[in-house]
């Protein structure tokens, strides 16, 4: 059994949660799970924590679909990974709610499920190479990836109920 620590409390700020994961792997605890609400942008946090610990692994459970494009949610994987320097990654990527997506970050929500796997195969196949994706939902065009992951960068459905597997 791994036990995590998840840093994103609302009341705790980015350097608070930083602290949080150099304090906990101190005792023991090597995995960190963050989430993304209205709190700190979970891979900027998640490049923090992996520049501050050791030993961690860092885990984003979730990040909206909606929220950014391909290319960016794999720039992003791919930065948090090498900061790592081959510990564990993985990126969870889920529909969010309505007012998350379209109220605050002026997108369309629909159609969620349809999204998340366009957004969950898109992100692999970019972080795998590709140079162009095009999905129902989601399109990357004559992207070339710089760099590549080191170790571990699982993305995975972020889901809270049976309608999204």
């Amino acid at each position: 059994m791994r036990i995590a620590v998840s840093p994103t409390a609302p009341s705790m700020n980015a350097a608070e949660a930083v602290q949080l994961c150099v304090d906990v792997e101190r005792l023991g605890i090597r995995d960190a799970w963050l989430a993304e609400v209205a709190g700190a942008e979970a891979f900027a946090l998640a490049g923090a924590i992996a520049a501050a610990t050791e030993e961690t692994n860092v885990g984003i459970a979730v990040v909206a679909a909606a929220n950014r494009s391909i290319a960016l949610h794999a720039m992003g994987s791919v930065t948090v990974s090498q900061l790592l320097g081959g510990r564990e990654f993985h990126l969870g990527v889920g529909a969010s709610s309505r007012l998350i997506v379209e109220a605050w970050h002026d997108r369309s929500f629909a159609p969620p499920r349809t999204r998340v796997r366009d957004m969950v195969d898109g992100v692999k196949q970019a972080i795998a190479g590709a140079r162009s994706v095009d999905t129902v939902t989601a399109k990357m065009d004559k992207f070339r990836l710089a760099g590549s992951v080191q170790g571990v960068c699982d993305v995975y459905v972020g889901a809270l109920g049976p309608g999204m597997l």
